[in-house]
C-alpha cells in the first residue's frame, strides 16, 4: 500500500487517506486545491476525475458493508467546490470550444489523428519504449499490449485488500486513456503525451505484479523483472538519445537550430532576408536569429487554404500582432530590397 499511495498522482493521494479516515475533511480540501490546480494548468486532467468517482463507486459494491464515501456531503462539497474555483477559466475554455473552428483553420491540432485499431497498442509501447514498434513482428507488436491489460487486470481486479488501492491504480491509469480514445472515435484529440500523466501508472502495475509473482514463483519474479528492465532500458536508450520523447524526434543531428542560427549570424548581409518554410520553425528561428533581419513565415498548408493563418487561436496567437508583416503568403511577394534569401526547412 505505501509504494502505490506515494506513487499514485499527487491529486490522488488525499483520496486515499481520505478513504482510510473519512472525518478528516483537510484531506478532500487538499484534493479539491490540487484538482483545481491540475485543471488550470492541464485541460486534459479533467480525465482524472472519473476514476476517482468509479474508484469510490466500485469500493461501495466490492464492500457493501463500508461508509457510502461517494453519498458523503463532503465529497460533493468538494468536487463543487472545484467547478466553482475553475470558474474563471471556464470562459476562457468556452471560448475555445465555440471557436474550435479558428484552431483548426489556423492549423494548430494538424498533428492530431484519427484513431485507429493500432492506437492503443502503439501507445503501450511508447509508454514504456517512447517507440511506437509499428516495425516489430506482429505478434510481438500486439503481444506486448495484450500481456500487459492482462497483468493490470490480475492486479487491479483481484485485489483483495480492504480499500482496493490497486483499483484505483488500475482505474487511474486505464480510464482516462480509453476516455480519451473514445472522444477521438467522434473528434481527434487522442495524443500519448497528453495523458502521459495516467500512463505513469503502468510501471506500477508492473512492479505490483512482480511482487504478487515473486510470492509464489520467485525464479519467475526475476524473469519478469529482467523483461520489464529490458523495455524501459530501451525507453532510456531512445530518450537520451533524443530520438523519441512520445511527440516526434528532436536533437541537434536532426534539427541543428543553434547550428544554422549560428552560421546564419556570422555570414548575413544588408539586403537578406530570412524566412521559415513551417510556422513550427518561426520560433526556434526567430530564438537564435541575431541579425537583426526579423524572420517571415511562409507555411504551404495556410498559403493553400483560404484561412487568413494566425486568428488569436492556437500556438500561431503569438503572431498575431505582426502578423501582416511577418507571414509571406506569396514567395513571388518577398519584400522590395531583398538580395538574398536564407530558407530554413525541415528535412526531407
Amino acid at each position: 500500500e505505501i509504494m502505490v499511495v506515494t506513487g499514485v498522482q499527487t491529486c490522488a493521494l488525499p483520496i486515499l487517506y481520505w478513504v482510510k479516515e473519512p472525518t478528516r475533511y483537510r484531506y478532500l480540501a487538499s484534493y479539491a486545491v490540487l484538482m483545481t490546480a491540475s485543471l488550470y494548468t492541464h485541460y486534459y486532467s479533467v480525465l482524472c476525475v472519473l476514476p476517482h468517482w468509479l474508484y469510490l463507486l466500485l469500493l461501495r459494491v466490492y464492500r457493501p458493508d463500508e461508509e457510502r464515501y461517494i453519498a458523503r456531503p463532503a465529497w460533493w462539497i468538494a468536487n463543487l467546490s472545484m467547478a466553482v474555483l475553475y470558474i474563471p477559466w471556464l470562459f476562457s475554455l468556452l471560448d475555445v470550444i465555440t471557436h474550435f473552428k479558428n484552431i483548426q483553420a489556423a492549423g494548430s491540432i494538424s498533428w492530431l489523428l484519427a484513431t485507429t485499431p493500432y492506437t492503443f497498442p502503439s501507445s503501450i509501447w511508447a509508454f514504456l519504449t517512447l517507440k511506437k514498434a509499428h516495425a516489430v513482428f506482429w505478434p510481438i507488436y500486439w503481444g506486448l499490449p495484450l500481456v500487459i491489460v492482462i497483468v493490470a487486470g490480475w492486479v487491479t481486479l483481484f485485489d483483495r485488500s480492504r480499500y482496493k488501492f490497486y483499483l484505483l491504480l488500475g482505474l487511474y491509469t486505464f480510464v482516462p486513456i480509453v476516455t480519451l480514445l473514445l472522444i477521438s472515435l467522434v473528434v481527434p484529440t487522442f495524443m500519448e503525451r497528453y495523458v502521459v500523466f495516467a500512463a505513469l501508472g503502468l510501471p506500477m502495475i508492473l512492479a505490483l505484479a512482480v511482487i504478487r509473482v515473486e510470492s509464489f514463483s520467485p525464479a519467475l519474479a526475476v524473469i519478469a523483472v529482467i523483461a520489464v528492465l529490458a523495455l524501459e532500458t530501451l525507453g532510456l536508450k531512445y530518450n537520451y538519445s533524443q530520438q523519441e520523447d512520445l511527440n516526434y524526434p528532436r536533437n541537434a543531428a536532426i534539427e541543428p537550430f543553434e547550428e544554422m542560427g549560428n552560421y546564419i549570424n556570422q555570414r548575413a548581409q544588408p539586403g537578406d532576408q530570412i524566412i521559415t518554410d513551417g510556422k513550427l520553425l518561426y520560433f526556434s528561428a526567430a530564438y537564435y536569429n541575431a541579425t537583426g533581419i526579423v524572420p517571415m513565415l511562409y507555411d504551404r498548408a495556410l498559403s493553400n487554404s483560404s484561412s487568413s493563418g494566425a486568428n488569436a487561436y492556437g500556438p500561431l496567437t503569438l503572431l498575431h500582432e505582426h502578423w501582416d508583416t511577418i507571414y509571406l503568403s506569396d514567395l513571388a511577394h518577398l519584400p522590395a530590397g531583398t538580395k538574398r534569401v536564407w530558407w530554413l526547412a525541415e528535412p526531407s
